[in-house]
């Protein structure tokens, strides 16, 4: 399985994110259990799909520096809408079906983008079936309360504001990422590294770099 060093280096790279604020993430998501602990460099814990869906959502739901465990807690449980079905696999909430993309890189390669809200928890996986495009969106159980600006609990239902932050992943990050768990010798996954930054580096002179 791959370590938790290679997947923090891939997500740096393919989302341009900054690695010391994913390690101090990853830091905070090992504390907590969300991820696994272990060394660093070659002793560095292997990593699950399960966490690498962790590390996403810490990263997605916050600005970088901290509160990745909140942004964890706060959206993995959340539901589809109206009890929607993720392909085949029912309404399983927002945590379980990252977890299936990245167990699956088949089915992550039909992952459009994947957004979450980092103003209330809330979050959207847009994928295709066939030639349709489908927008699931997730939200908490109890559902929310409509409000201009506030940001608290009432009536055990969260107030969601009316201007909201979101941040999206586009869905060739979220297949490159997948496929990066894939087991495979560490020359090789260096090349694919290698050539995944130099696609990326090509995108950029070009002007067309995705995030």
């Amino acid at each position: 399985m791959t370590s938790s060093t290679s997947i923090l280096i891939a997500m740096a790279n393919l989302t341009r994110g900054k690695r010391h604020q994913l390690d101090r993430l990853s830091i905070e998501l090992r504390k907590a259990g969300l991820i696994s602990k272990g060394g660093r460099g070659p002793y560095a814990a292997s990593i699950s799909p399960r966490e690498v869906g962790n590390m996403l959502i810490a990263y997605m739901g916050t600005d970088g520096g901290s509160g990745g465990v909140k942004a964890v807690t706060e959206n993995s449980p959340l539901i589809p809408k109206n009890g929607e079905s993720f392909f085949g696999f029912g309404p399983i909430n927002f945590g379980d079906a990252l977890e299936e993309i990245f167990t699956d890189t088949n089915l992550a390669s039909k992952i459009e983008k994947v957004s979450v809200c980092r103003t209330y928890p809330a979050a959207w996986i847009f994928y295709k079936v066939g030639n349709k495009s489908i927008c699931l969106e997730f939200q908490p159980e109890e559902g929310y309360v409509e409000d201009a600006w506030s940001e608290v609990e009432t009536d055990s239902k969260i107030i969601r504001p009316l201007m909201r932050v979101d941040c999206t992943i586009d869905g060739d990050v979220i297949s490159q990422l997948a496929f990066s768990l894939i087991e495979r010798d560490p020359q090789e996954e260096a090349d694919y590294l290698r050539k995944k930054i130099q696609e990326r580096e090509e995108m950029r002179r070009h002007g067309k770099a995705k995030n």
